[in-house]
């Protein structure tokens, strides 16, 4: 039995070019179909470093975030805001274990609660992993279906390869012309 991405037919060379750019640790998993823990010490985003670690004060005028992702009895969901020159500030995350979406929702909603003071619904833009459009066996309906029916408000979503994700996080690492990071993480609230 043969996972690796090269043994697809169907995958163009530009992809698997994509592929070939990125981190070691991913191209072994994406590329490779090394699929079991992978004992790499080189980092995912190798350009990410102490710079990039500082405390995020909560702006709840700037534009606000929410990112879900629906991992099996593992979903997570971050917390970012943008600033107005454009940095991406991640200031807090919750990864849950062996919890279904409907609970998790609940969790994130007692964590952050009701948009932070000052904070409107207006200004908190949900997005999600493309994969929360496929039907659950159990409930026969989406996890977006049941997210954006717990919120009350639509949630964005759209496919895209895992290296545009990565390609995008590998430029917001890099330093701006004022020599700031495009990207900074709360240490305390985003272990």
């Amino acid at each position: 039995f043969d996972v690796r991405t090269r043994s697809n037919r169907f995958l163009s060379q530009e992809y698997i070019a994509r592929l070939e750019k990125m981190p070691p640790t991913w191209r072994k998993r994406y590329l490779d179909g090394e699929w079991g823990y992978l004992n790499i010490e080189a980092a995912v985003y190798p350009g990410f470093g102490d710079i990039h670690e500082m405390p995020v004060t909560i702006h709840p005028e700037w534009r606000q975030l929410r990112t879900w992702d629906f991992g099996r009895g593992h979903p997570y969901v971050g917390r970012f805001q943008v600033s107005p020159d454009g940095q991406l500030q991640a200031w807090g995350e919750i990864l849950g274990k062996d919890i279904t979406l409907s609970p998790f929702i609940a969790l994130e909603s007692r964590t952050f609660p009701p948009l932070m003071e000052g904070e409107t619904p207006s200004l908190v833009e949900d997005f999600c992993d493309s994969t929360g459009n496929q039907k659950n066996s159990k409930t026969d309906s989406t996890d977006i279906s049941i997210l954006e029916g717990e919120l009350g408000k639509h949630v964005k979503c759209r496919y895209s390869y895992i290296g545009e994700g990565v390609t995008k996080i590998q430029e917001l690492l890099l330093l701006r012309k004022d020599g700031t990071p495009g990207l900074i993480v709360d240490p305390v609230r985003c272990p």
